[in-house]
């Protein structure tokens, strides 16, 4: 037989090391039998066979190899070699976790949060979660965090909540970032501070409804469903919930759930605003600096910004500095123009450049902008780039996308290819999709492009370029 009527001949370089580990693992040696089991379980150099994985796993796991015993777990709890048994996984991800196996200890303080296989204990169950969560699992951080918001198995503690969440956002979660934004954490201002407003007035009931949205919003025991939290955050807000109120906004402004309307996300904003909603004031300076959903305001946007700085947002107060002290005469339209009155390019460029940065006229994003796409469907790769950067910073995903999709494709881009890649990732204008995304990050990895490759990583393929 010739290599190329071999049925494994792109694996033929496991073939060796196939038979070496059988043969060592024949001899009981137990690391050589997990690793068989693992070959099996993956398809490496031999056919994928779910139940000669298991038959492997357990000639390891009943020798005290953790990795094999967490497998094992893992195959009742799939169905996948055996018949499904929840009992049974949680006795051998037990043993695992008593052997220190992050992802034993991950698996099993989820059965004990959840009741799966084992009768509910919270207390257990983030005792194991945090274990995990100190060795950089960014699930495990997730779901300590999730645990001292809501006070499953410990105290009600807010600053702690952050903490993990914080961790969790660092060690790649994209469901933590979602959940500060959610909770009006999404900057770095310290967890110890309130968002603005008198917490003694949400009643238990209004908390309930709101905490449920949330779980909808990020996922958590429940598939994500931004439309679905959207009603429970509108029953919340019904009831008075600050929170809520500015999370609507935030769906509107985002496009979540419903179709994108900044000027739903200002009125939003606004109710929560007379509230002291700290995190939706600043949200309402956003949009009259931008001229998103209003036109544009310094004025209103610094009065928001202030508001918002006097409670203590940090950002609010970086922006506050940054506003226009003074009003500097704009430059005429048509100012892109030569000599010789065509439109040029490079001039393009340089004037939205000057808009963008507030160089000798007054800062206008949205003029920025228009200049930006002109040059752009000039077939400028650098004005291409800068209008979806723009269109993505105010939340118009699905422009942004068009723009990066045109750049990728026409020049290849890297970055271009990796913003892709991450709006696959996060749901952007476009289904979520890991497998596109990592798609598009691979694209971006083969040329070097590091954000991609770490991006990579998070979604556990491990890059080898």
């Amino acid at each position: 037989m010739s290599p190329n009527d071999n049925p494994h001949a792109d694996n033929a370089v496991y073939i060796q090391s196939v038979e070496e580990l059988r043969s060592l693992a024949l001899q009981g040696v137990a690391s050589a039998q997990y690793n068989l089991g693992l070959y099996y379980a993956n398809g490496t150099g031999v056919e994928r066979d779910y139940v000669e994985a298991v038959r492997w796993f357990r000639m390891a796991a009943v020798q005290g190899h953790a990795g094999a015993q967490y497998c094992l777990g893992l195959s009742y709890v799939r169905g996948k070699g055996v018949d499904s048994d929840a009992e049974e996984a949680v006795r051998w991800f037990t043993m695992a976790a008593e052997s220190e196996h992050t992802e034993a200890q991950y698996n099993l303080g989820i059965c004990y949060l959840s009741g799966i296989g084992v009768k509910p204990n919270y207390e257990l169950g983030i005792t194991l979660m945090r274990k995990a969560a100190t060795k950089n699992h960014s699930n495990a951080a997730l779901k300590v965090g999730i645990c001292y918001y809501n006070g499953f198995g410990v105290e009600i503690d807010k600053s702690e909540a952050i903490k993990w969440l914080r961790k969790a956002k660092t060690l790649g979660s994209p469901y933590a970032d979602e959940l500060l934004i959610a909770l009006g954490y999404s900057d770095e201002a310290d967890a110890d501070e309130d968002l603005g407003y008198d917490l003694s007035l949400i009643t238990e009931e209004a908390q309930a409804l709101y905490n449920t949205g949330v779980q909808h919003y990020i996922g958590h025991d429940v598939p994500q469903d931004y439309e679905m939290a959207l009603v429970w955050f509108r029953d919340a807000a019904r009831h008075n919930h600050p929170s809520a109120m500015y999370d609507i906004g935030i769906c509107y402004f985002k496009g979540q759930g419903v179709e994108q309307n900044y000027p739903e996300a200002i009125k939003w904003w606004r109710m929560a605003a007379d509230y002291g909603h700290k995190n939706a004031m600043y949200g309402l300076g956003i949009c009259y600096q931008s001229g998103r959903g209003a036109a544009i305001d310094y004025k209103e946007a610094a009065k928001w910004y202030r508001m918002a700085a006097e409670r203590g947002h940090e950002k609010a107060k970086e922006h506050l500095q940054r506003m226009p002290s003074v009003v500097v005469v704009s430059a005429p339209r048509g100012e892109e123009k030569n000599n010789s009155g065509e439109e040029d390019v490079e001039e393009i460029m340089r004037m939205a450049a000057k808009y963008y940065e507030g160089d000798g006229v007054v800062r206008d994003i949205n003029r920025a902008l228009q200049l930006y796409v002109k040059a752009a469907t000039m077939g400028e790769g650098k004005a291409q780039l800068n209008a979806a950067i723009i269109y993505s910073s105010t939340g118009q995903y699905g422009e942004a996308l068009r723009w990066f999709m045109a750049l990728a494709e026409m020049e290849k881009h890297p970055v271009a290819q990796y913003c892709i890649g991450m709006f696959y990732h996060r749901g952007l204008a476009v289904q979520k999709s890991y497998s596109e995304a990592a798609r598009w990050y691979r694209k971006a990895a083969v040329q070097g492009n590091r954000d991609a490759i770490n991006a990579l990583f998070t979604l556990g393929e491990r890059w080898k370029g």
